[in-house]
């Protein structure tokens, strides 16, 4: 899809701000969300309301160009259309920042890892979201061949990059993915706010996911839900539990 989750917008906006990039790179570009952010933060929030006062340049990469409508055209200065892997070479400059929202599952690992290797020569920074663990299965969307998700990662495969910040985040039905700023740099300190057990806990976590799936699935495929859900959509079987309810808080009152 163009867009992802939105838990960890606030911490990925705050690091944008510390950063504080003239230009910037937004690969998978998708709906836009990093640039029109970007726009708003650093360029409305230091007094430059209007387009015409805009300094920072802010480009993107969109390998699926159905997803680039008009409204790119007014928040980014470039689009490149193509696969980021050949695109990034292409480029002919460096950027401040670097934005590779969840597009690194999108390659095979072996070519992630290059990829990602490729952006922190072109970038002082580059800041990643990235789902963690197995839990992220995803096939063809819309069309696009390129949402399949292509590899899996751990908290260890990111933090074998040169990482300055780290956190991790829980989407909207509990699958943990994680906010890497990396960079070459060796100014400032390398601070990361993951536990060290964090893998632990997420294969732990990953594991009760993947039971209670199991468990749901069996129980959804049975012969009983599927004569409960037919009964449970019958008029004369609701009203008879209603009726049931009410003899049973009458009993109750009756006890007390």
């Amino acid at each position: 899809m163009p867009t992802s989750s939105w838990q960890h917008i606030p911490y990925f906006v705050d690091l944008i701000r510390r950063i504080n990039p003239s230009t910037i790179l937004d690969i998978g570009a998708g709906f836009g969300r990093w640039g029109i952010l970007s726009r708003e933060f650093l360029e409305v929030w230091s007094g430059r309301i209007f387009r015409k006062d805009w300094r920072i340049v802010i480009e993107g990469i969109e390998v699926f160009e159905e997803y680039i409508d008009v409204y790119h055209e007014y928040f980014y200065n470039k689009i490149y259309i193509g696969d980021a892997f050949d695109e990034i070479d292409r480029i002919r400059k460096e950027y401040d920042l670097i934005i590779i929202g969840d597009v690194l599952e999108h390659f095979a690992v072996d070519k992630a890892k290059v990829f990602l290797l490729k952006c922190l020569k072109k970038s002082q920074y580059v800041l990643l979201s990235i789902p963690l663990g197995t839990d992220w299965e995803q096939e063809n969307i819309g069309g696009n061949e390129y949402e399949r998700h292509l590899s899996f990662w751990t908290v260890e495969d990111v933090l074998r990059f040169p990482c300055k910040r780290a956190r991790l985040f829980t989407d909207y039905i509990g699958r943990t993915f994680g906010v890497f700023l990396l960079s070459e740099n060796t100014n400032g300190e390398n601070i990361t706010e993951i536990p060290q057990n964090a893998t632990e806990e997420l294969t732990e976590k990953n594991k009760q996911i993947a039971e209670l799936h199991h468990t749901l699935r069996s129980l959804y495929n049975s012969p009983e839900w599927r004569v409960f859900n037919r009964l449970r959509k019958n008029l004369f079987f609701r009203r008879f539990a209603s009726d049931l309810i009410k003899i049973r808080r009458g009993l109750q009152k009756i006890v007390k």
